[in-house]
């Protein structure tokens, strides 16, 4: 009977250990951890101030898609634009009408001719409605309020039977 009270007694002190050391695992990295790891950061201009382009976005993990898929928005993110990042416009040339009528209004953007082309700070000033902007960094910004990109691209739809 002795024997079986030690045991039960060590047997719930291991169990008691476990789940703290456990507990204090996923609490140490839920407090000191970055949380993820991204080097592209994808989202809306909202205004643009000399170098600085402020947008609210998501950061994008290509090991963890899950991130941006359960809300995981940043909102006043800071993309700094250095003199050796790159910003690239992507044209992309849309249906025209009648090419829309013959598929029932349905595209695919990857069946649309594109063509990159150079961008410019100033272009994202205009006043487009929700511009949305893909930076890349070459170092993990995941989570950061400010960082450089290494690269912005944006698209810029073009409509041949439409004012633009």
């Amino acid at each position: 009977m002795n024997g079986i009270r030690i045991n039960r007694k060590i047997t719930l002190s291991i169990v008691a250990v476990v789940a703290l050391a456990v507990a204090g695992f996923f609490a140490s990295k839920f407090l000191f951890g970055e949380h993820g790891e991204s080097k592209e950061f994808i989202g809306q201009v909202k205004k643009v101030e000399g170098n600085v382009i402020w947008t609210n976005g998501v950061f994008v993990n290509q090991d963890n898609p899950e991130l941006a898929k359960n809300g995981f928005r940043k909102d006043n993110v800071k993309i700094v634009v250095s003199s050796e990042t790159t910003i690239t416009k992507i044209l992309m040339y849309m249906p025209t009408s009648e090419e829309l009528k013959k598929t029932d209004g349905r595209w695919n953007p990857a069946d649309l001719k594109q063509e990159e082309t150079s961008g410019t700070v100033a272009d994202l000033t205009y006043e487009k409605q929700d511009l949305t902007i893909r930076a890349l960094s070459d170092k993990n910004i995941f989570n950061k309020s400010k960082f450089t990109a290494m690269r912005i691209e944006y698209i810029e739809q073009v409509y041949f039977d439409r004012p633009q």
